[in-house]
């Protein structure tokens, strides 16, 4: 029989009592190694793994991430670490990597949820529906003489950037002015 005298843990942990116990969190599958050794330099070991379970890993985009209305936007996902793999606003189930076509009538975020016995990955993008812009114009009064003034007012939406022609160019989004 060994009667230990030192007793130490590999890992990093150095030397322990010659029984009891120590609460270890590793971030990954790792083997601890006992070593005791007693008054007569006689060694004892014994080994204990802990596996890790790691979660899964998930790579997820959109190609393009903006489309215009009707426009399409392929989804690629590959996953690892996995025993299934989601797709959602659907709720399918789908193949471990892959791709999908989307034409959203609008503005959507897919998620691709990968569940392994490491836990639960989420993975999100969205696809932007850009919406053309809508302008309108009026003028007040609409007939005049020559030399007469009138009023252009004009209203924008979704638009970045508003021209007007007859050399006026660039003007603000939403506005009006006085021409001759």
């Amino acid at each position: 029989t060994l009667n230990a005298e030192q007793v130490y843990i590999d890992q990093g942990i150095g030397e322990v009592g010659t029984s009891g116990s120590l609460t270890v969190s590793p971030a990954e599958t790792t083997t601890y190694t006992v070593t005791a050794v007693d008054s007569q330099d006689r060694v004892a070991t014994d080994q204990a793994t802990i596996t890790v379970l790691q979660a899964p890993v998930v790579d997820f985009s959109a190609d393009p991430e903006g489309v215009a209305p009707g426009g399409s936007s392929t989804l690629t996902w590959s996953c690892s670490d996995a025993d299934t793999v989601m797709l959602y606003p659907f709720g399918w189930y789908m193949d471990m990597s892959g791709s999908y076509t989307v034409t959203p009538d609008a503005t959507t975020t897919y998620s691709i949820v990968a569940t392994g016995p490491g836990g639960t990955t989420t993975a999100s993008v969205a696809v932007t529906v850009y919406q053309p812009p809508v302008v309108g114009i009026a003028a007040d009064p609409q007939t005049v003489y020559a030399g007469q003034p009138s009023i252009l007012s004009w209203t924008s939406s979704d638009a970045a950037f508003v021209s007007m022609d007859n050399e006026i160019g660039a003007v603000e989004l939403n506005g009006s002015m006085e021409v001759n």
